[in-house]
């Protein structure tokens, strides 16, 4: 069988899993109206409130911060990211 092409050249392709390394997230107005209200639970609401207390935020800080492992929190953030609770912030750290 014949390999393509691309898997020649890139034998070790990743996964594009859409969070930017690095990247700074923040509470959106109706990301910080739920953590006011409490109405998320588990470890959502964990991370809406440490975002609401100490954004912007990486995902390695959000981690450390509420002791959630990586991949937990990435999950959580993509999550509210559908919901809207949360966006990415822009390189100075403000929301885009």
């Amino acid at each position: 069988m014949a390999k393509s092409r691309f898997s020649i050249r890139y034998p070790f392709r990743r996964r594009f899993s859409g969070m930017q390394c690095g990247a700074n997230y923040v509470l959106t107005p109706l990301g910080k109206q739920k953590a006011g209200a409490h109405s998320l639970i588990g470890n959502k609401y964990d991370v809406v409130v440490y975002l609401s207390e100490n954004a912007p935020a990486t995902i390695s800080e959000v981690a450390n911060g509420t002791r959630l492992m990586d991949n937990t929190v990435k999950q959580i953030v993509k999550e509210l990211i559908r919901e809207e609770y949360v966006r990415r912030a822009s390189a100075e750290g403000f929301p885009e």
